[in-house]
């Protein structure tokens, strides 16, 4: 990265986003609480292998949104957005080897991973395609983030359902066998019913 902040440390190299709770989290706050505030352009995701594919369908929808619908600076009557300029970005990924998954567990994540990333290039991206309609979806829709929903799911003793996609997927995880629903909650350290 450029660091060209005189009042940071240009020893550390390494950065930890920790405000999120999934993927969509990583990326738009990856974005949003450092690479658009410091100025960093590349950018270099790592994620277990299942995970790679939609890993980066979500940080290139993240990265290549722009304020305005057309991606531009205009100066119309809506100045808000006016001092923001689209910043370019290279995304590079790196894939770490699958381990310490049973191939049930792996499967299941394969399988979620795969329901997850259509979700994403099908729903999310074309829905919210500038940086304030994302905003407005984290802050307003998504089950992680949404006040309103944090505060439904408190009140459900926590049994909310923690999906990137933002919508509960009742009926079709409702459908899969109680053996692949277990092996995916212990794959990420939950507890089988």
């Amino acid at each position: 990265h450029n660091n060209n902040n005189n009042n940071t440390n240009n020893n550390l190299k390494i950065y930890a986003e920790t405000t999120s709770y999934d993927t969509i989290g990583n990326a738009y706050f990856a974005r949003t609480s450092h690479s658009d505030i410091i100025g960093w352009n590349k950018i270099l995701v790592i994620t277990n292998e299942f995970h790679m594919t939609r890993s980066k369908a979500i940080f290139d929808w993240i990265f290549s949104l722009g304020y305005d619908d057309d991606d531009t600076n205009n100066n119309n009557n809506n100045n808000h957005h006016h001092h923001h300029q689209q910043q370019q970005y290279e995304l590079y990924y790196w894939a770490s080897e699958n381990v310490g998954l049973s191939e049930e567990a792996l499967e299941a994540r394969r399988e979620h991973e795969e329901r997850s990333t259509r979700t994403v290039l099908e729903k999310l991206a074309p829905r919210y395609n500038t940086l304030p309609k994302l905003w407005d979806f984290m802050n307003h829709q998504h089950d992680l983030y949404a006040a309103t929903k944090l505060v439904k799911n408190g009140n459900d003793n926590g049994s909310g359902n923690g999906n990137d996609n933002g919508s509960a997927n009742g009926d079709a995880e409702k459908s899969r066998s109680k053996s692949r629903s277990d092996a995916l909650k212990l794959s990420y350290g939950g507890k089988a019913k």
